[in-house]
């Protein structure tokens, strides 16, 4: 196991919800209404990826309760009212919301749900795919940390921001790893440290993209935002192996904690995990089969520490930090997908979910309390009857327990054995492969 530590100035972040009151645009109650307290609420970008010009981006839904979905921006005179008939759906992202790099344009994605869900969205082209846990309105806030990587093939790294309400003013503080590159905006070169200004309406966007990098970038607001990053073509490690697209919705700092369990995804396939700090001096401490206990302290925010591992591996800090995960692409079928890993301290009662039906062999990672674990279903039925394959978290002075699941596609339910008794608090995620060099991966 090997690491390394990169830092970027000192800024100052802060954790914050703006409290917004929703109100509706009148156009948007003859496309679809009433809206309730219970309705679901998304804003996201359909980013350009590697071609662009032949991609397909997709929405899956998740849910027996949803009735309908609604598709909404007046701006570019859209408004796509989606009956909803089963618990799994895909719902395609027309090609009119794909954003023009370095520009700002009110192509945002405004989603609507008749009751709260869970959405994901998943970009394919001819050469990449990568998919991305849609994060809801009430989970955006206003201060992020970027996770990137190195592009290849002639790819580009990116940023998109999304502004979720009028007069939205973002600093984007960039950090590049190649210090001899700039990024382009309004005809303006910014470099290394710099800071990007930009003020954007209700579903404005911006998708920044560089040639080297991003990871550390610095993104604040006066009022929440939705922000993705990524990669539009990415070898992991870099310049070696297969290329694929990176791509995530990036969780606010204030979704971010400070214990992490995080094991291969694949059986002894390597994978590099990289901790970004989100608070200037934090502490990071690292346990793993290939390391002896080691402490390291990033002193910058943005900074980050890189692990190359294909054991499992224990990561606390006294700060919350972000924890990237990177499968690496140099072992057939496996090819790169970027991954954020939920904090032990952030697991939610997830209830259902839909792996996709396009022919991959698809797995779930699941994290939960090894007490919780015994009443775990899936299915209707006690996870063994699943076969599980367990990681080994006990060396590791885990009182956590990690299990893989081979699935099948189709809506899946999972939760206690008792809910009436027991609430089992898990994190997941869902990721595939197959023999074609297709991968992709996210939390939900």
């Amino acid at each position: 196991m090997t690491y390394s530590i990169s830092s970027t100035e000192e800024t100052t972040l802060v954790a914050t919800t703006v409290g917004q009151t929703t109100t509706v645009d009148p156009r948007f109650s003859a496309c679809k209404g009433p809206i309730t307290k219970n309705t679901g609420e998304f804003y996201l970008m359909r980013n350009n990826g590697f071609l662009s010009f032949m991609s397909s981006f997709k929405l899956h839904l998740s849910s027996s309760k949803v009735k309908w979905l609604v598709i909404y921006n007046p701006d570019i005179g859209l408004c796509h009212n989606i009956s909803i008939f089963n618990t799994s759906q895909v719902i395609d992202i027309p090609s009119e919301f794909k954003v023009t790099r370095n520009e700002i344009e009110k192509k945002g994605v405004h989603i609507l749900t008749s009751s709260k869900t869970d959405l994901y969205a998943l970009y394919k082209d001819s050469i990449t795919n990568e998919g991305f846990f849609v994060l809801p309105k009430e989970k955006l806030s206003t201060s992020y940390v970027i996770p990137s990587f190195v592009p290849s093939g002639g790819g580009e790294s990116f940023i998109g921001i999304v502004a979720t309400t009028v007069d939205t003013d973002v600093n984007i503080t960039l950090k590049l790893l190649n210090k001899n590159e700039t990024v382009s905006y309004n005809n303006t070169k910014y470099g290394d440290g710099e800071t990007i200004s930009i003020h954007l309406a209700e579903r404005g966007t911006l998708e920044l993209s560089s040639n080297t990098d991003l990871t550390g970038t610095i993104v604040q607001s006066n009022k929440d935002i939705a922000v993705q990053s990524g990669v539009d073509g990415a070898k992991v490690p870099v310049n070696s192996g297969l290329m694929n697209q990176l791509l995530e919705m990036v969780p606010p700092v204030k979704e971010l904690g400070t214990e992490f369990i995080i094991p291969p995804l694949f059986d002894n396939k390597p994978f590099i995990l990289r901790l970004i700090a989100t608070h200037p001096n934090t502490s990071i401490t690292l346990l793993g089969k290939q390391l002896k206990q080691a402490t390291k302290v990033v002193d910058k925010i943005g900074g980050y520490i890189d692990i190359n591992s294909n054991a499992s591996i224990k990561v606390e800090s006294d700060k919350p930090i972000m924890a990237v995960y990177y499968q690496q692409g140099e072992f057939k079928p496996v090819v790169p997908f970027m991954v954020i890993i939920k904090p032990e301290g952030k697991l939610e009662g997830v209830q259902e979910f839909t792996i996709p039906n396009d022919g991959l062999r698809h797995h779930i990672l699941i994290t939960t309390k090894s007490t919780e674990y015994p009443f775990l279903q899936i299915d209707g039925k006690g996870i063994i009857y699943k076969n599980p394959h367990m990681y080994d978290t006990e060396s590791l002075n885990s009182s956590y327990i990690v299990a893989r699941v081979d699935i099948g596609p189709g809506h899946h339910t999972i939760g206690s054995l008792y809910p009436s008794v027991l609430t089992v608090k898990l994190g997941i995620i869902i990721y595939a492969d197959s023999d074609n060099d297709i991968a992709y991966g996210y939390p939900v």
